[in-house]
């Protein structure tokens, strides 16, 4: 029988003794990337007043935790996914002397563009690229091609 992928994420990529780990920038989970997207709900769970000040926190707080990680367990590969976020990735995972670098470009065979970025003198490769699925990489082509740079 086939496993679901919410299966296959919680048993195979989201395990303390795994190969994989996966997480979100952000602890809250939102339909919209906007920060329009911020309702009383969301201020009670977080008491701050909007979406901006939440992801200021984050920034301040969260992200430099996630480049001590990196720093400290240099993973092979860091994929972020999301093209929306790309100076947010880069805030919380490139070191300070690789902030504004461009990184090597990539395009894909559909024109959507990543970048490559080497850090941890080499030992983790770091990839910005669009969302996997609708608005985003969606062909074999795109993943294939992708999947041939990251080996």
């Amino acid at each position: 029988m086939r496993k679901s992928y919410k299966e296959y994420i919680r048993e195979r990529l989201c395990r303390s003794d795994g190969n994989s780990f996966l997480m979100n920038l952000y602890p809250l989970r939102f339909a919209k990337s906007g920060d329009e997207n911020w309702t009383k709900a969301h201020y009670e769970l977080t008491g701050f007043p909007n979406k901006l000040i939440y992801k200021a926190w984050c920034m301040e707080h969260r992200f430099p935790r996630f480049k001590d990680l990196v720093e400290k367990h240099k993973p092979k590969l860091l994929l972020c996914v999301g093209s929306g976020f790309s100076d947010d990735f880069r805030l919380a995972f490139l070191p300070e002397e690789v902030l504004f670098e461009a990184g090597q470009n990539i395009s894909l065979p559909s024109g959507k563009k990543c970048q490559r970025f080497e850090i941890n003198n080499h030992q983790t490769t770091v990839f910005l690229m669009p969302f996997l699925g609708q608005g985003g990489v969606m062909s074999d082509k795109d993943l294939r091609f992708i999947g041939n740079r990251i080996v």
